[in-house]
């Protein structure tokens, strides 16, 4: 794995950092790129393709709409480790809510955390230095989702976004998601504008956000089987396209494949799940040519209550109910 400790001047860092940003007010790039990043493993595994997923609390991420389906409340933890040693963790709750001003719907929150790791700064007589983080960033999302009669959902979001370089030059950024979905038997379609709002600015150097328009279509023609097809449209970028698929193996076990096409570098990706219990474990991870994989670890809990009058167990998360994912399984027994 490559190492980010490395011994730098502070002028030549500075200099390195708003090259980049100034780079980013040109054609074809753009700021606030933590945005853009796999948010849990089975996305990740699903090569993204998720903006037509609905009734899983990752939904917050890839399109709000989908948090309506959900009928329990779910926390979903994830640890993601990079090729350069940078780390990025997550925690997302989502709250079913049956009666209040705004109707029957659903409440997500959603705290991310980014850490490129450390770096040794040197100044310029080449003896004092001293060890900072390379970048920080934070991003702290809220969410709201319901239904419009059976086959319709729609969802917004709106989020904060804080970065700091080197521990010197800081930079905040407001943006908002809006998505609907359509569904009926054993297709669901999915829109969505991502991430529009005001530009990102460090110092004097500013840059739009990665804003995009992605269209998603997901298909179960098996009982076991779910595909999914994103069309995405970068305001900086030609069209991009992700692939994905879920396999259920055997009961409580998935497997996921993924590919992504018209990015600066294609990339195909893979995963398991496995559910246990009112639990689910995911895997993923992101294959870049000959280029070091991006490792995604998941956690989902279900809190899942027994209907009135009976003493039913909760059902498993399992891979995978239509509440949780994109293709139905029902409990044998």
């Amino acid at each position: 794995m490559i190492k980010m400790n490395k011994k730098l001047s502070l002028f030549g860092m500075i200099i390195f950092c708003f090259s980049c940003l100034a780079l980013a007010e040109g054609p074809g790039s753009s700021g606030g790129m933590m945005l853009t990043q796999p948010m849990g493993a089975r996305p990740l595994a699903m090569g993204e393709a998720f903006t037509s997923i609905k009734g899983e609390v990752t939904c917050i991420n890839y399109n709000p709409a989908g948090l309506a389906s959900l009928k329990d409340s779910q926390l979903y933890l994830f640890q993601q480790t990079g090729i350069f040693e940078d780390a990025y963790q997550s925690v997302n709750l989502a709250v079913p809510f049956k009666e209040n001003t705004l109707g029957e719907g659903v409440i997500g929150l959603s705290a991310c955390n980014y850490d490129a790791g450390d770096i040794e700064l040197v100044d310029n007589t080449a003896y004092a230095s001293r060890t900072v983080k390379a970048e920080q960033d934070r991003l702290i999302s809220i969410a709201y989702s319901a239904k419009i009669g059976k086959e319709v959902n729609y969802g917004v979001r709106a989020k904060s976004f804080d970065s700091n370089l080197v521990q010197e030059f800081s930079a905040s950024v407001l943006a908002f998601d809006a998505g609907v979905q359509y569904y009926k038997k054993n297709i669901t379609i999915g829109l969505l504008a991502q991430n529009y709002g005001s530009t990102i600015k460090y110092l004097n150097v500013e840059s739009p956000i990665p804003a995009n328009v992605r269209v998603g279509i997901n298909l179960k023609p098996k009982r076991q089987l779910s595909v999914s097809l994103d069309i995405i449209k970068p305001i900086d970028t030609g069209v991009q396209e992700n692939i994905g698929f879920e396999y259920l193996l055997i009961k409580g076990l998935t497997l996921r494949g993924g590919y992504k096409i018209g990015y600066s570098l294609d990339s195909a990706s893979a995963g398991i799940g496995i559910a246990i219990g009112p639990m689910r474990i995911d895997y993923g991870m992101l294959i870049m040519g000959e280029v070091s994989s991006v490792n995604n670890i998941s956690i989902l809990y279900k809190f899942a209550k027994p209907s009135p009058g009976t003493t039913d167990k909760p059902k498993q998360p399992g891979y995978i109910p239509e509440e949780q994912s994109s293709i139905e399984v029902k409990n044998e027994g």
